[in-house]
């Protein structure tokens, strides 16, 4: 039986990690695009595991590495709801605004995956909420784009800007309109009078 020593062990992720292969893939071989940079700490917050998360960032792992598609551990955390491991990562350093290759920040993943519990940690610790996207999407037009209600009132609270306009010249008020949802019209119109 071999042993670890708890660098290798926390390098590779615990629990019964594989090692990576010490060999490079075979010439014109296609890696799966997870292995382009995707670590231990990728798959913690994957996995949701904050205990883990924090265990790898104690140990020296990056708490902003990215993969091959730019994601970030907190990218990967906000898309999950983890509230926990968020926490984590941005108790040790993450960038709150980091911007995946799409251009989508930490914010806008948990919006569109409707974790409101990160989103209000992300806002209370100063994630940029009026950032755009690739398309020119921000987070109230994710969130119109979801008709989550409680997430367009929070972005709204938080200083959310009703007039950006996506690559399209869309604001937030006519992708409301386009899903024929006169409840979220009213909400961002009565937020613009006031």
């Amino acid at each position: 039986m071999r042993l670890f020593s708890t660098a290798r062990w926390l390098r590779f992720g615990g629990g019964g990690a594989k090692e990576r292969p010490t060999t490079p893939p075979a010439r014109g071989a296609k890696a799966p695009a997870r292995d382009s940079g995707w670590t231990p700490l990728h798959a913690a917050a994957e996995q949701s595991d904050s205990e883990r998360i924090a265990m790898l960032l104690f140990g020296g792992a990056n708490a902003n590495a990215r993969d091959g598609q730019g994601t970030a551990p907190l990218h990967i955390a906000a898309r999950h709801d983890d509230l926990e491991g968020a926490k984590v990562l941005l108790s040790r350093g993450a960038d709150i605004n980091a911007r995946d290759n799409d251009g989508m920040t930490p914010l806008q993943w948990a919006v569109r995956e409707g974790a409101l519990d990160v989103v209000s940690l992300l806002v209370a610790r100063g994630a940029e909420v009026n950032v755009k996207n690739s398309l020119g999407w921000s987070p109230l037009h994710e969130a119109v784009g979801k008709c989550n209600v409680d997430m367009i009132a929070l972005l709204l609270a938080s200083g959310a800007d009703r007039h950006l306009e996506d690559a399209h010249g869309n604001t937030p008020l006519t992708v409301a309109a386009s899903l024929g949802r006169a409840d979220i019209g009213a909400l961002l119109i009565r937020c613009i009078r006031e």
